[in-house]
């Protein structure tokens, strides 16, 4: 399914998850440092499908990465956390 609806996604059937795209300038912020705020500000990475009160597959945690380069640091930053951690990390689709 190429642009599911938000029903679409909360049905389970189409395997899509709500994300955030983050735009930002290599000149004035560092992919390492949105990994960070990732990490310990912005969501549980511990709890499997559930965010807050939402909760199913759409609500799973992901970082998804444009180019090896931010493979290589969002896997790198995953051993750093010492907790088991449920978050994926896959290509940018």
């Amino acid at each position: 399914m190429h642009n599911p609806s938000y029903e679409d996604a909360c049905s389970g059937t189409s395997n899509h998850v709500e994300v955030v795209r983050n735009q930002y300038d290599l000149k004035e912020c560092r992919f390492e440092s949105l990994l960070e705020l990732f990490w310990w500000s912005m969501h549980d990475p511990t709890t499997l499908n559930r965010q807050g009160n939402n909760v199913g597959s759409q609500y799973r945690s992901g970082i998804y990465y444009y180019n090896p380069e931010q493979e290589k640091l969002a896997r790198e930053s995953l051993e750093y956390i010492g907790r088991k951690i449920v978050t994926e990390i896959l290509p940018a689709t």
